[in-house]
């Protein structure tokens, strides 16, 4: 599964701020790095000024719940990427929009070499706002995708429901169920699990099936769903 730049930049920002009530954030470094220069940068973007003096970059910083220590960290990287330049009383901003934002936050991830597993826990975010899935299923996919082995896998398992990079239902003592819990309430995922619980090994493989084709080539025509699903 891919995403675009803006996807990515969005979820970067909303795990940087989940990993902010975190003691230990280093297992998502890069993501808490990116996200946070993001959420600078979607600051200073609000400013109608090209030109914004030091004190107005620590307000801007503040308001992003940006601290000193790391306001001046960030803005070097955002300097790297010539987003902006840096003077002694003040920086200006280089062409940068709003819209962009998350765009530049997505480069910046990506030029911070990102581990496997912070890669695979944004195409996780992204999978189960579509759709919830059953634990077990969907990390054996990110295992498979990243090439995670057992023990990372574990790590992984642990460290994005601690920190709640996504939401967790467990159903009964068998099934788990990963979800956005901002599109999907809880009691929707009862209800999705006991609909595909009644399916049977075959009509479930079909599913899968069915759900990769979709995540490739993000729209299918009723004749081809029909060829893979059956009508009913």
């Amino acid at each position: 599964m891919t995403i675009d730049n803006s996807t990515k930049g969005a979820w970067l920002i909303h795990h940087a701020n989940k990993l902010q009530d975190v003691r230990d954030s280093s297992p998502f470094e890069n993501i808490h790095t990116a996200g946070k220069a993001g959420m600078l940068l979607s600051a200073l973007s609000t400013s109608d000024q090209l030109v914004i003096d030091n004190q107005k970059v620590r307000i801007f910083a503040k308001e992003a719940n940006i601290s000193t220590i790391e306001q001046k960290g960030l803005l070097e990287i955002l300097k790297e990427h010539q987003l902006i330049e840096i003077t002694s009383s003040e920086i200006e901003i280089l062409g940068l929009t709003t819209s962009s934002t998350l765009e530049h936050t997505s480069k910046i991830f990506e030029n911070q070499n990102p581990t496997e597993t912070e890669q695979a826990s944004i195409i996780l975010a992204e999978k189960t706002s579509l759709a919830p899935y059953e634990r077990k299923e969907i990390l054996t996919e990110m295992a498979d995708i990243y090439k995670l082995d057992n023990s990372i896998l574990k790590d992984f398992q642990k460290n994005i429901e601690e920190i709640g990079l996504i939401d967790v239902e467990n159903i009964d003592n068998q099934q788990t169920l990963y979800f956005n819990g901002n599109l999907f309430r809880r009691k929707d995922t009862e209800k999705i699990t006991k609909v595909l619980s009644t399916l049977s090994e075959e009509e479930q493989r079909k599913i899968i099936n069915f759900n990769k084709l979709l995540d490739e080539k993000s729209c299918i025509a009723t004749d081809e769903a029909e060829k893979e699903l059956g009508k009913n």
